[in-house]
């Protein structure tokens, strides 16, 4: 059978545009299921399709994709959980991981959260048993090391180190569990995490050169992301209470919002992931400001930071606009900031600013550094 052609394809931006319309008449018409609209559905002009709506059918996206889930699906589940087992005084078999990871390393099991969120999302996307299966074991594993105090972090206690960095992690991918993988058990594990890292915890978000402890690159400023997370999927009013603590107003999000250009000298990773902060923040408490700030935000990054890949930051630091710094970078290192862990914040804030604005230049962002980051470096 011969199927006709369409004689013009859709492109992304009349795609947008028409969804931008279709969001608004859905929201007169049908309940709002998805887990992002569950607090403020009339602040967001376009809506996440799930990761099981979308499917990659080929191409070198798709063999990215299957090559690193089979990664993941690798992992060595009791090297992953050693040093959580090591710190409970548990049996701990299996070689160490290495490197940061290790319990003498700078991150001691940091990226242990990541690891679960990955698979998480993994699974939602392909409803592969298996990685359903890993989620749920790496999760029980994990809560097993919690201790009648809630202690979570790898470390001893008397030598804790990042957690606020290290909590933030945990706390996305027992979330991601429950969301994406069906895993219930995992927000209990979440609840006695937050509940016993609170005394580790300083009073308020901290810059890195303002930090009054040990911890001074503790990234305590991305931290309510995942707690108003937190919040909506366990209801617990104190958990969004405990999130806006940590909301970097003075010296960040005011600023921003009354687009001054406060960027320059900033650890570029952490503090674009503190955007995303923000933008649940206009999500959960609907404070314009916050819309404001990560909108300039996005124009002063992609204006005055940003290479024609669209990654940014040399050396992880946003430069001094307009004396030529970013240019004489491209000499002087090869550290630029078109790495995973920046790709990994562009793409969250792009997503956020998309489903608030239906604007598709949101969209290109986020394709470039897709297309120049992740495809080239993975």
């Amino acid at each position: 059978m011969v199927v006709a052609q369409p004689k013009q394809a859709i492109s992304r931006r009349d795609f947008l545009q028409g969804m931008a319309v279709a969001a608004v008449v859905r929201k007169w018409l049908t309940p709002i299921c998805l887990w992002a609209q569950r607090s403020s559905p009339w602040r967001e002009k376009l809506s996440a399709f799930s990761y099981s709506e979308v499917k990659l059918t080929g191409g070198p996206l798709r063999s990215q994709q299957e090559r690193i889930h089979a990664s993941y699906l690798g992992l060595d589940e009791d090297r992953l959980l050693k040093v959580y087992r090591q710190r409970a005084g548990l049996h701990a078999p299996g070689k160490d991981m290495g490197g940061w990871y290790d319990a003498e390393g700078f991150g001691p099991g940091q990226v242990l959260g990541q690891i679960i969120s990955g698979l998480s999302r993994f699974y939602c996307s392909t409803g592969d048993v298996a990685t359903q299966a890993k989620v749920k074991r790496l999760v029980e594993g994990f809560a097993a090391t919690i201790d009648s105090e809630g202690y979570c972090f790898p470390c001893l206690k008397s030598s804790t180190s990042y957690p606020c960095y290290t909590l933030d992690k945990i706390m996305i991918g027992l979330e991601d569990a429950h969301n994406f993988a069906g895993v219930s058990s995992s927000l209990d594990a979440l609840e006695r995490c937050i509940a016993g890292a609170i005394r580790y915890l300083p009073l308020r978000a901290y810059e890195r050169f303002e930090a009054p402890r040990q911890a001074n690159i503790d990234e305590s400023y991305t931290l309510p992301e995942n707690l108003f997370y937190a919040c909506e999927l366990t209801r617990n009013n104190d958990y969004r209470e405990l999130a806006k603590k940590y909301l970097m107003d003075r010296t960040y999000f005011d600023p921003l919002s009354r687009g001054e250009n406060v960027l320059p000298g900033l650890h570029a990773y952490s503090h674009v992931n503190a955007l995303c902060s923000a933008a649940r923040a206009y999500l959960v408490l609907g404070e314009t400001k916050y819309l404001e700030a990560i909108r300039n935000a996005w124009e002063m990054i992609e204006e005055t930071q940003s290479y024609a890949s669209g990654g940014w930051a040399p050396n992880e630091e946003f430069v001094v606009p307009n004396k030529g710094l970013l240019g004489e970078s491209l000499t002087k290192t090869h550290a630029h900031v078109e790495t995973p862990c920046g790709a990994y914040a562009h793409f969250k804030l792009a997503r956020y600013l998309l489903r608030f604005t239906g604007e598709a230049r949101y969209g290109d962002g986020l394709e470039r550094v897709l297309y120049n980051t992740i495809l080239a470096g993975c």
